[in-house]
């Protein structure tokens, strides 16, 4: 499997392994509300890659990945994703359906 490996945006993480390979930043956020993961695993823009029942599941997840050295995760409970993207595609493909259905 291969990963898009994000930029580092936290200074108390080293930005590159012995080897010069960026590290990916997965930031493990409470669930999106009225959905049935109770937590999300999110880029460090906050954006939604998957959602999990329980928190153990999200390191079995990238398990190989955390052990290479290739993944950190960092736990941010008090917080969401960032929905926003979502909502604005939501709102297009909403808009294209309504504009499809006049013609």
């Amino acid at each position: 499997m291969k990963y898009i490996l994000y930029k580092q945006s936290y200074s108390s993480f080293p930005s590159h392994d012995y080897d010069g390979r960026t590290k990916t930043i997965i930031l493990v956020r409470r669930g999106i509300p009225g959905g049935t993961a109770k937590y999300c695993a999110c880029h460090d823009d906050g954006m939604t890659i998957m959602g999990f029942m329980k928190l153990s599941d999200v390191r079995k997840r990238w398990q190989k990945e955390i052990r290479w050295g290739y993944v950190r995760l960092v736990r941010e409970l008090d917080k969401t994703p960032n929905l926003e993207p979502i909502n604005d595609l939501r709102e297009t493909v909403h808009k294209l359906l309504l504009e499809m259905t006049r013609r």
